[in-house]
């Protein structure tokens, strides 16, 4: 495997990428909104990368949905919702959102159906455009220059996905040691949780389109849950996502997605 030839063509779109965020890293503090097209940057460069290296063999996105289409939408909802009951004990449901306060049961209903729609399938759909150009590089077209190498080849895409995303995670937040541990942490848990699933759904599926459903369903999940019950604290935030990465892992271990057979 030579990892120069991988890393060189997107080196330079990274290393701009990640001078841009320094350089602007007190406006961007100051007005959190504007790392959203920075983050789209960061995604569909690589997109329109891989659709530039795939003009001669054209990477699958939209095919014939088949129950992998449906897997991708309810296993995530499901890992993000045992995640968040995990999370429970410890405070994530001490608050809740002030619209249901003096709320009969049925206007309750309504507005939680509201929110869902608004803040899981609406956000959901938003997330997956937005990762769909990770994930024709990533799951597209590196994982068809690396599917030779099978478990080998899952481990690279991880690294290098989990290096790509650091600094955009990083930079976003504090600088303070504490909090840069804590988001390489959750940058590479999920990186390395994610990636086998991802490939799995991606090989199974035949399509793109799937590992990104599931990305958008995953993200979307805590988006709802959060404007149901808004956190402050960070404790609950924490075992949230520990949880969730637990649960990925042991989702991929129930698949053996681990084993040297499984990418073969």
């Amino acid at each position: 495997m030579d990892l120069k030839k991988i890393i060189s063509p997107i080196l330079p779109i990274f290393l701009l990428l990640v001078l841009a965020q320094i350089f602007f890293y007190d406006s961007l503090q100051e007005f959190p909104p504007a790392l959203v097209p920075l983050a789209i940057l960061y995604t569909w460069a690589l997109g329109l990368l891989a659709i530039c290296f795939s003009r001669e063999k054209k990477l699958p996105v939209f095919k014939r949905p088949n129950r992998y289409f449906f897997l991708a939408i309810a296993v995530p909802l499901i890992i993000s919702a045992t995640a968040f009951l995990a999370s429970v004990p410890f405070g994530a449901t001490e608050v809740l959102n002030r619209g249901f306060a003096d709320r009969s049961p049925s206007s309750a209903i309504e507005l939680t159906a509201f929110f869902a729609l608004l803040y899981y399938v609406l956000a959901g759909l938003l997330l997956a455009l937005f990762f769909l150009g990770g994930e024709l590089y990533w799951r597209g077209f590196l994982w068809e220059k690396l599917k030779r190498y099978g478990q080998r080849g899952v481990r690279t895409i991880s690294l290098i996905w989990g290096l790509w995303m650091l600094p955009l995670v990083v930079l976003a937040d504090s600088l303070d040691p504490v909090h840069i541990l804590a988001n390489g942490l959750w940058v590479f848990g999920l990186s390395f949780a994610l990636t086998p699933i991802l490939i799995h759904y991606r090989i199974q599926g035949k399509s793109i389109l799937i590992p990104t459903l599931f990305c958008g369903s995953f993200f979307a999940a805590p988006i709802f849950a959060k404007e149901l019950f808004p956190v402050f604290e960070p404790l609950p935030t924490l075992i949230y996502w520990a949880s969730a990465i637990c649960l990925l892992i042991g989702y991929g271990i129930h698949m053996k997605l681990y084993s040297k057979r499984a990418y073969k």
